[in-house]
């Protein structure tokens, strides 16, 4: 009896810890562009960190949540992530904040990995960029062909907007969310061709150099390996908007409650089973 009560007290503190760090399975990379100084982007949940190009610079308190990253097409503004994410054989998901100034009818991408000129790579974009399937104002994402469709929601009012670009390696279809609400996708067909091209923030490569294509403030970047649902685009909206407590202390008080627990049985054995 005793021992199981420990082993109970026990079982409490492993699964805190192994729901803490499931809630994070699928995302693989995050830039928050909260840093203050310097040329780096650090990665908060990977390895790959990015290198701010041209005249970007970081803009602290700026951002949707935090700081941002301010980018100006004219001076060649951009981060660069290098050749990774490729995603070529499975599911993936993209998400970017964005805003632009009021009005902005310029063909924009935020975020992407693609080679100007070839059918390959991926990218969210805004506004026209010669695609066959872009409208001024509106958002989509573009893997392969056909991209996802254009979004019914206005992103080129200067205010914050949340893009997220899905694709599902199954169906071949791509999907795009604006604010956390789905907005159209493609009737799929296509795989994404593999290149040797750099994930860009605020640019795509154009004949084989990364050039910006992007002006104002972008923030919370994130990339997923597998495809985000409806459900899951709401609840990253909602809580970037609103965050919640990050899941460390939220194992600390699962972990508290695993060891009230043995205390619990300690205090029991003194008084005998």
């Amino acid at each position: 009896m005793r021992d199981l009560k420990q082993l109970i007290g026990l079982a409490i503190i492993l699964l805190a810890i192994g729901l803490g760090g499931e809630a994070q399975a699928s995302l693989i990379a995050h830039y928050a562009f909260d840093e203050t100084n310097g040329t780096i982007a650090h990665d908060t949940s990977g390895l790959i960190d990015g290198t701010l190009q041209g005249g970007a610079t970081f803009a602290p308190g700026a951002g949707i949540n935090g700081g941002a990253i301010m980018l100006n097409r004219t001076t060649g503004d951009l981060v660069n992530m290098g050749d990774n994410f490729g995603f070529t054989s499975g599911d993936f998901s993209a998400e970017v904040w964005v805003k632009l100034n009021a009005g902005d009818t310029v063909g924009s991408v935020p975020i992407g990995r693609h080679y100007s000129g070839i059918a390959a790579g991926y990218f969210v974009a805004i506004n026209d960029v010669f695609d066959g399937c872009s409208t001024i104002g509106a958002a989509h994402f573009y893997a392969v062909y056909p991209c996802s469709g254009v979004s019914s929601t206005v992103v080129n009012d200067g205010l914050w907007h949340q893009l997220v670009g899905v694709y599902n390696s199954t169906s071949q279809r791509s999907s795009i969310y604006v604010d956390g609400q789905f907005q159209s996708s493609s009737s799929g067909g296509n795989i994404i061709n593999p290149i040797s091209a750099p994930f860009l923030v605020g640019g795509i490569t154009v004949g084989g150099v990364p050039t910006s294509y992007y002006t104002g403030l972008i923030d919370e970047v994130r990339l997923y390996d597998n495809a985000l649902n409806a459900s899951d685009v709401q609840s990253l909206y909602s809580n970037t908007l609103t965050p919640i407590p990050t899941p460390e202390p939220e194992i600390y008080t699962l972990v508290g409650v695993g060891l009230l627990g043995i205390l619990a049985v300690r205090r029991q054995q003194k008084k005998g089973c």
